[in-house]
């Protein structure tokens, strides 16, 4: 107490008190996720204010503001620490279920999930005098920048630390995971303006995940595969009388079969020997995968959720084009072990069948079967005429470069550790994908006439034409139809995961020509003073050619056209393919003039003329798009509830329904 000036001080607070607070939804702020979860977390509130509050003759009212809490730069704080007790959440994954359980520490015996903050206020005097008063005045006078009065802070941490189990019923593989979340505030500013920086990146990691390899192979591939199994039982007893060493011969000369012997007839044993070798290779995947128990989990690793900018392209899900979240973030796999080094021994087992096959079937499949898609498959007649100086142009032209792939069976939900994080966040994810060799349907037809003579001596031309067809479709079979599966209990719906896959480029495709070209005449070389020759070498040519590539509509963009939505849709082959083609006519000409001489002992040449040309001119080009599927009618938004004769009648679902009344 001072003349004319009276200061009353006081602290007033509470400790933090526990609050339990029924959840009806937990948003983790995952970019892409949509987790909601029930149950109860436990709150413990709490506040401190030091308040010192003045009256004085000549500044009236005012709040002192050099009274902070001890310790501390500001005179209010309220705290706030929420804690998970040790019960279980139940929410949703996008569609998948998930188990939430607050991770307990083996140390301390609690949860180790903890959600604390802090809001402090620390008072200003914005006067110029800067006396540490905050008047009645200053206040109004300072309500145009609050900055000059208050500076409010928030400082928390978020630790989320769950062991997280994904489900999609018995027909899926079960995943577990850590899921850990680390968000910090450190004291960042609440003003407006000031929401730029308020809330800084999280750090959203899924650690140790693992899945049930059992579980995947047992109930969703061993089935598949016993039934080609089955497929190929009745005639089990013959391969394995073919298959089987014979005695006696086999300890002479090694092991010994009589496919072996048959093989070394040639002819068509060939193909018997890769036909033998084919069915028992399925027959010993089938085998294999219905000798498989209980394995333990796999653990590959971990992933993180960042901002795209801070993830290598390459070790993205989805790869350098991947946003599997949206909003910028990307799911980081750098974390990830290699999955298939851990498989059992028996899983090893089936794989190694199962490559036994692609590599059987790439064999009978040829040179050509195992063909880039989108190759051309223009070959022309003559030495001179070569696709290679009349390819420019039509589809060849269109196709995208060569790319060799690889024929045969993948098992990407027991190889690929970004399929089972596919499967973690809700993605329809490949379990079995079979790429199938090129199939010819025109084997290079090319015929050619011989030689017509021209009115020019020693100059003739040579017709030709050529015509060539194939198709090339890989197909795979996903989550898709487990997760129908999972919902319905109805058999029928596991087809609905079958898909062709849409690469680039047409999936078939037919090309033909007709072609005209001189046959270079043979001319006498011409011998020049000193041993030296005159060497002349002339061409000219020309075809027309056609080319149809029909390459698969994928409306969604997502790479792959299921079997169940062509039937349920009703579309016909038109609706299933984007038709291009074209027709051309492609000329060439050149002439080559050069000397050769010997100069002591070494030949060298000398070029007096090249000239080399190439035309390309278009003739028609066709293009017919798929037409889309009709889109889905709109659902009608239910009424609910109805008005009538004064009497209000509400409408109730197979859900829990709210209604709230306002009169």
């Amino acid at each position: 107490v001072k003349a004319h000036d009276v200061v009353f001080q006081m602290r007033l607070g509470k400790a933090l008190g526990s609050l339990p607070i029924p959840l009806d939804a937990l948003d983790f702020a995952i970019p892409g996720l949509s987790l909601d979860a029930s149950g109860q977390v436990n709150a413990q509130l709490g506040f401190d204010l030091n308040l010192g509050i003045g009256i004085s003759k000549s500044k009236g009212v005012y709040l002192k503001t050099d009274l902070p809490l001890p310790g501390k730069n500001h005179e209010l704080e309220f705290m706030l620490d929420v804690t998970f007790p040790d019960v279980s959440m139940v929410g949703k994954l996008g569609p998948l279920a998930v188990t939430l359980k607050d991770r307990i520490d083996p140390q301390t015996g609690k949860g180790m999930s903890l959600i604390s903050g802090s809001f402090a206020v620390d008072l200003r005097d914005p006067g110029g005098k800067r006396d540490n008063r905050l008047t009645l005045g200053e206040m109004s006078g300072a309500m145009s920048n609050i900055r000059s009065m208050l500076d409010p802070r928030f400082t928390a941490n978020v630790d989320l630390e769950f062991d997280l189990a994904v489900s999609a019923g018995k027909a899926f593989p079960s995943v577990t995971t850590r899921l850990a979340v680390d968000w910090a505030f450190n004291g960042k500013s609440t003003l407006p303006g000031d929401a730029a920086t308020f809330a800084g990146v999280p750090i959203i990691a899924f650690n140790d995940i693992s899945i049930d390899v059992g579980q995947a192979v047992n109930k969703v591939l061993g089935p598949v595969f016993q039934k080609f199994a089955e497929l190929v039982k009745p005639v089990q007893p013959l391969i394995d009388q073919l298959t089987t060493p014979i005695p006696g011969l086999s300890d002479l000369v090694g092991k010994t079969t009589m496919l072996d012997l048959l093989d070394l007839m040639g002819g068509g044993m060939n193909q018997l020997k890769d036909f033998v070798e084919l069915t028992s290779s399925i027959a010993d995947m089938g085998r294999q995968s219905a000798t498989f128990g209980g394995f333990a989990p796999i653990n590959i690793g971990s992933v993180q959720i960042k901002p795209a900018a801070a993830v290598d392209p390459a070790a993205r899900y989805g790869g350098e084009a991947g946003d599997a979240l949206g909003s910028g973030f990307v799911i980081d796999t750098s974390g990830l072990r290699d999955l298939e080094s851990q498989l059992p021994p028996a899983v090893k087992g089936m794989l190694t069948a199962g490559r036994k096959v692609s590599d059987l079937l790439a064999r009978i499949a040829g040179p050509g079967g195992g063909s880039a898609r989108g190759a051309s498959a223009m070959s022309l007649t003559t030495e001179t005429f070569t696709a290679a100086s009349l390819s420019a142009g039509g589809m060849a032209a269109a196709l995208p470069s060569t790319k060799e792939e690889k024929i045969g069976f993948e098992f990407p939900i027991i190889t690929n550790p970004k399929s089972v994080v596919g499967l973690l966040f809700g993605k329809n994810v490949d379990l079995v994908t079979y790429n199938m060799p090129r199939f010819t349907l025109l084997d290079d037809i090319d015929k050619r006439s011989l030689p017509i003579a021209t009115p020019i001596p020693f100059v003739f031309v040579e017709f030709a034409g050529f015509a060539n067809a194939w198709v090339d479709f890989d197909f795979g079979f996903d989550t898709r139809g487990l997760r129908e599966y999972g919902k319905t209990k109805q058999a029928a719906d596991l087809l609905k995961g079958l898909y062709v896959a849409d690469r680039p480029g047409p999936e078939a495709a037919f090309t033909a020509g007709v072609t005209v070209a001189l046959v270079p005449p043979k001319l006498p070389k011409f011998s020049l003073p000193g041993g030296a020759r005159l060497n002349v070498d002339i061409g000219l040519g020309g075809g027309l050619f056609m080319d149809v590539g029909f390459d698969l509509a994928d409306f969604d963009n997502d790479g792959k056209v299921y079997f169940t939505d062509v039937v349920e849709s009703g579309a016909s082959v038109e609706d299933m393919f984007d038709v291009t083609g074209g027709i051309n006519v492609r000329l060439f000409a050149k002439a080559m003039v050069n000397a050769s001489v010997k100069i002591l002992g070494e030949k060298i040449q000398i070029d007096i003329l090249g000239y080399e040309q190439k035309w390309d001119i278009p003739v028609a080009n066709y293009t017919q798009n798929a037409a889309p599927p009709p889109s889905p009618p709109e659902q009608a938004v239910p009424v609910p509830a109805t008005l009538a004769n004064g009497v209000l009648s509400l409408v109730s679902t197979s859900s829990d329904d709210v209604f709230s009344l306002e009169q």
